[in-house]
């Protein structure tokens, strides 16, 4: 199953890129085409299979990771 849906994924992050690279659109329009464009696919490897979006108040930024080696944070 997770092969499938790295497969889906990748798929997804593919065609995404190619329909939007060099266009002028918004964040919001990329996100919620790669959205549909992910259940599609996804249904198509897996009959019946669902994709649900986990949703935060407040996601914070990516940027805000921070991975740590060798300290007690780090999972190595």
């Amino acid at each position: 199953m997770a092969t499938v849906s790295a497969r889906a994924l990748a798929e997804a992050m593919e065609n995404t890129v190619a329909k939007f690279a060099g266009a002028e659109v918004s964040t919001t329009t990329v996100e919620y085409w790669f959205r549909d464009e992910l259940k599609r696919i996804y249904s198509l490897g897996v009959p019946g299979g669902r994709v649900r979006y986990n949703h935060s108040a407040n996601p914070g930024d990516i940027s805000e990771y921070v991975v740590t080696i060798g300290g007690k944070d780090s999972c190595l």
